[in-house]
């Protein structure tokens, strides 16, 4: 398996945001990243020392371990626990432990949509949800609740899968998103469409949407789970 230092890279970049800092930027310059040139990743950021990060993870018992791993690379003092959602749903004390809970599913969530009025409940007390796919595939694979019918989502449910490579096209420059981050790529993507009131921060260079954020929320279309060796 291949280790996608852009998806840790991502994590720290969110879990070093002050939650202020997530405004909208779609009046800042845009460029293509073939002009910065392909897998290159500048100044990367470090973890806030000793940030808690939560992994809420449905992906048929395969562990987030590269993810994991990785995210403690970057700040051995970091706190990087992962909870199994296919088995059970995190409670919104339980969230309320971390800075930053990562979301992703390759299979069934338990009870999507106590999860999402969980996640919801978690944003609106001052966390930061990052949400990966297959978060929009549809059905119980799906963060459902108040996450979607509340409007919390940065896209909308369902997409379709899009499995092809793909590398990162345009960007809002600057954006705390994309500090440090010069080149993505990701196989299992889904071509998605914002929600209402949504920033897309990054596309991919199919001009597929990549990243965006609506309010505490941050979406991204890959999958980052160690299921599949092909991400």
């Amino acid at each position: 398996m291949k280790t996608k230092h852009w998806l840790v890279l991502l994590l720290a970049a969110l879990a070093v945001i002050p939650s202020a800092m997530l405004v909208d930027a779609q009046t800042a310059p845009v460029r293509d990243s073939k002009s910065v040139g392909q897998g290159v990743v500048n100044n990367a950021p470090a973890l806030l020392t000793g940030a808690h990060v939560l992994i809420v993870y449905a992906d048929g018992g395969a562990y987030p371990t590269t993810l994991r791993n990785n995210l403690l690379a970057l700040d051995p003092a970091a706190t990087v626990d992962a909870f199994d959602a296919m088995a059970a749903t995190p409670t919104t004390a339980a969230l309320q432990a971390y800075n930053v809970v990562v979301v992703y599913s390759n299979n069934v969530f338990f009870d999507p949509v106590t999860l999402g009025n969980n996640l919801v409940t978690y944003m609106n007390g001052g966390g930061v949800v990052l949400a990966f796919n297959f978060s929009w595939y549809g059905g119980l694979t799906s963060i459902q609740g108040t996450w979607l019918s509340g409007g919390y989502s940065p896209f909308n449910n369902p997409g379709t899968t899009n499995y092809s490579n793909g590398s990162l096209g345009t960007y809002t420059v600057g954006h705390p998103l994309m500090q440090g981050v010069a080149s993505l790529n990701a196989y299992h993507r889904e071509t998605l469409t914002l929600a209402s009131g949504a920033t897309q921060v990054a596309a991919w260079n199919d001009g597929t949407p990549l990243i965006a954020f609506k309010g505490r929320a941050v979406g991204v279309s890959a999958y980052v789970g160690n299921a599949s060796a092909s991400w």
